[in-house]
C-alpha cells in the first residue's frame, strides 16, 4: 500500500475491470529508525549494529523495525491467502524486499542469501500456484529483457 507500488498497480490496471487492492501486509520491510536513511549513513552512525545485521541478516531488527524473518512471515501469510482465494492470474505489485523473501521461500533458500536474488525496478516474477509446491517459472524479467526476449522469438512479419 506504499505510493510507488500503488501507483504502479493503478497504471497497470487502468483499462481493466479489476481495481488494485492495497494490502499493508505486502508493504516493504519496516526499517524502524533506519527508515529513510541511506545505507552509507546507517553504516556511519551505527557501525556495530550494521555489522551485526550483516552477520544475522534474517534475524536482525533495526531499532523499532522488523527483521527479514518478520517480513517473510508477514508476506507468506498474505501470499498463501491470495493463492488459495484467487482463481486465475493475480498480479502482486511489491518492493524488492517483499519479492526476495517470497522467492527465498519458494526456492528453499536461506534468508541469509536473499541479496543474491536480483530484483530490478519494474521486474516481473512469475509464480505458478496451480501445483504444490508452488513453482517459480520466471524471475527478474525487466521490460528491457522482455523486449529482447520477444524480439528474438518473433519472425519479421509474423502476427
Amino acid at each position: 500500500d506504499l505510493m510507488r507500488s500503488t501507483d504502479t498497480a493503478r497504471i497497470i490496471s487502468e483499462n481493466r475491470t479489476e481495481k488494485p487492492q492495497p494490502l499493508a501486509d505486502l508493504r516493504e520491510i519496516d526499517l524502524g529508525e533506519w527508515d529513510g536513511l541511506a545505507m552509507a549513513e546507517v553504516r556511519k552512525r551505527h557501525p556495530a549494529a550494521w555489522r551485526k545485521r550483516g552477520e544475522e541478516l534474517a534475524a536482525f531488527r533495526p531499532p523499532g523495525g522488523e527483521s527479514f524473518g518478520d517480513l517473510q512471515s508477514r508476506v507468506l501469510r498474505i501470499f498463501d491467502r491470495i493463492a488459495e482465494k484467487c482463481m486465475g492470474d493475480v498480479l502482486i505489485v511489491a518492493h524488492a524486499g517483499v519479492n526476495r523473501v517470497l522467492l527465498c521461500r519458494l526456492l528453499s533458500m536461506d534468508l541469509a542469501h536473499l541479496f543474491r536474488l536480483e530484483q530490478d525496478y519494474a521486474c516481473l516474477n512469475l509464480i505458478d500456484t496451480a501445483r504444490r509446491p508452488f513453482r517459480t517459472a520466471l524471475m527478474n524479467l525487466t521490460p528491457e529483457r522482455a523486449r529482447g526476449w520477444f524480439a528474438a522469438r518473433i519472425r519479421p512479419g509474423a502476427p
